[in-house]
């Protein structure tokens, strides 16, 4: 796991593998269930605020005390990461943590535009490599919009259309170049 969007996915999937679909149920029947939350919900929590800067503090509106912190984030956002584990692993795939960063993402939008092209770029590689190159192509187009010569966003540009069964070109309408390290 290294802080990416696209670990955000692999820890999704291995949740998924774990434990199936519908999740643990009540998450506060054992310890290792409250582990889980602390430790997975830690993690995505740290990814949102080593992505968009913030800090951890305590949440005055957590009702329990093991989701009772939360990711301040520089555009007023406030995230309860532990929260949103606890509710992952409770009720299973149906609330997937990549949604959880793109409604975030959203949010954050919707209060101060983000200015960091490399976070688009990172969700929509996590999205491409999940499968769903039509959400991750809204996402490099937002950060192209951002940075438009972006060389990592015009690459998973190219890569979007190619999965999507489209044929990219560049400037000069001669295929692209998709570089080596991308794939």
């Amino acid at each position: 796991l290294d802080y990416s969007f696209a670990s955000v996915g692999a820890l999704d999937a291995f949740l998924d593998m774990t434990l199936g679909a519908d999740g643990f149920g009540d998450v506060d029947s054992t310890p290792s269930h409250r582990t889980a939350i602390l430790l997975y919900g830690s993690y995505l929590g740290e990814v949102l605020r080593r992505t968009f800067g913030g800090a951890w503090e305590d949440d005055p509106d957590a009702s329990d005390e093991i989701a009772a912190a939360r990711v301040v984030l520089p555009s007023a956002v406030a995230v309860r990461p532990l929260q949103r584990m606890r509710v992952r692993l409770e009720s299973g795939a149906s609330y997937g943590l990549l949604r959880y960063l793109d409604a975030t993402l959203d949010l954050i939008e919707t209060r101060e535009p983000a200015s960091n092209a490399d976070a688009w770029a990172s969700f929509a590689d996590a999205l491409l490599r999940a499968g769903q190159p039509q959400a991750a192509m809204r996402l490099v187009e937002r950060g192209l919009s951002l940075a438009p010569h972006h060389a990592g966003a015009e690459n998973l540009l190219e890569r979007c259309l190619l999965a999507l069964g489209k044929t990219p070109r560049a400037a000069g309408g001669a295929p692209p170049r998709i570089r080596a390290d991308a794939a």
